[in-house]
């Protein structure tokens, strides 16, 4: 029996309505580029936490995604910054799904808290990973009372930036996508 690409997405909209629970969030346009990570990542924290709103369960939010570099060589390491808040609860995980021009290649990393709302990790890339572009396509975050939600990229909803699924549809987040370009392997 083959499974199209459209049972795989109605199933993926199936399981994320079951696990998620109803809420309405209002999220900024983010235009972070490349730099300033800490500090602009730091800074749209502060000024954005009052334009999320709630009106039944108080979910994580992801703000901002970057990284202090989008392009590595043979091997070593990306850092990646997540500005996660959640107006009510602590931010107990958030992790990170990021793969490659191959099937198969994939890589996903558990970040840590490191300033208010920054959430940090490493992306370690060897000497025998494939070349060509690496996208984060999931992030999960995850609150003290286990409230959850999960960012995705779909490409084929051709989209700049990470989808979250909520009262049965998808809703952009926009948080645009971040892509790393692995230049050489040995």
């Amino acid at each position: 029996m083959k499974i199209s690409i459209i049972n795989i997405i109605i199933i993926i909209l199936i399981a994320n309505f079951l696990f998620l629970t109803q809420c309405t969030v209002t999220l900024p346009a983010s235009s972070e580029e490349d730099e300033g990570v800490s500090s602009s990542l730091t800074s749209s924290a502060s000024s954005n936490s009052s334009s999320s709103t709630s009106s039944i369960a108080h979910i994580p939010v992801l703000q901002g995604l970057t990284a202090n570099s989008y392009s590595i060589n043979l091997a070593g390491d990306i850092e990646i910054y997540a500005n996660v808040i959640d107006s009510e609860n602590d931010i107990t995980q958030v992790t990170v799904k990021c793969e490659g021009p191959e099937a198969g290649d994939e890589k996903v990393i558990s970040l840590i808290a490191d300033t208010v709302n920054i959430w940090k990790g490493d992306i370690h890339f060897n000497n025998t990973d494939n070349k060509g572009e690496w996208i984060i396509t999931e992030i999960i975050l995850f609150d003290s009372v286990n409230n959850q939600r999960q960012y995705r990229y779909i490409p084929l909803e051709d989209n700049d930036s990470y989808v979250y699924f909520e009262n049965g549809s998808y809703i952009d987040s926009n948080v645009p996508i971040l892509k790393i370009i692995k230049q050489s392997q040995q």
